[in-house]
């Protein structure tokens, strides 16, 4: 499995202001991970064009949208769980002005994530402090035998419901607020930098209108960007 192809499935967006209190919509929640690249070797790779871009996760009880603005590109992936049976599942890709849609089956979106069918986790001791919130560490080995670093919080209700998006997390028994993933010159780091448990608006989970092209979800299209 490429380092691409790792980065794009887990895609799929400022710290708590301490000492003030905001009234917390239920079944809201909005991280934002900051996205930067540790190397251990010079020259550069695939993960470079990620460094110091962001990675939002917007949850709205059975709305969610996954965010990612780098070099490499700016796209979403919005989901609907509404319909029990058929979960919406849309992948937008940005390229200037142009938008291209794509709509994912239920099935498809098995097949993609197939990789983290057999994960387990290692629960640790040490802890992390994140955004204000005690994160324990957390091993995750998946059945190809590579191993993420990860930082989990139970605080969050509505973060239950990132394993449903992210398969990466569903060995890990909370909300994920940091995690590492290794490549072969380095590592890239996803750490938060934003929590808000406020009512999202609306506006953030509807498909654009304009400048639309909807195209054909292919596997050729996993491959290269989920």
């Amino acid at each position: 499995m490429s380092l691409k192809f790792f980065l794009i499935t887990t895609l799929f967006a400022v710290p708590p202001l301490l000492g003030k209190t905001f009234a917390q919509a239920p079944g809201q929640l909005t991280l934002v991970y900051d996205i930067t690249i540790k190397k251990n070797k010079s020259g550069g790779g695939i993960e470079e064009t990620y460094n110091g871009g962001t990675r939002t996760v917007f949850i709205s009880n059975k709305r969610a949208r996954i965010r990612l603005v780098s070099l490499m590109r700016i796209q979403s992936v919005f989901f609907d769980f509404n319909e029990i049976q058929e979960r919406q599942i849309v992948l937008v890709k940005e390229s200037g002005t142009k938008k291209y849609l794509y709509q994912i089956s239920t099935k498809q979106w098995k097949e993609i994530n197939s990789k983290y069918v057999g994960s387990s986790s290692k629960l640790l001791n040490d802890s992390l402090n994140l955004g204000g919130y005690k994160c324990r560490k957390a091993i995750i080995s998946l059945a190809s035998g590579r191993k993420i670093t990860a930082y989990y919080t139970s605080s969050f209700t509505a973060g239950q419901q990132a394993t449903l998006i992210e398969p990466l997390f569903n060995c890990i028994p909370g909300t994920v607020l940091q995690y590492e993933v290794a490549s072969g010159t380095g590592s890239v780091i996803f750490k938060i930098s934003e929590v808000n448990l406020q009512h999202i608006a609306p506006d953030v989970f509807v498909l654009p209108q304009k400048n639309i092209e909807i195209r054909k979800f292919t596997t050729k299209e996993a491959a290269a960007d989920l």
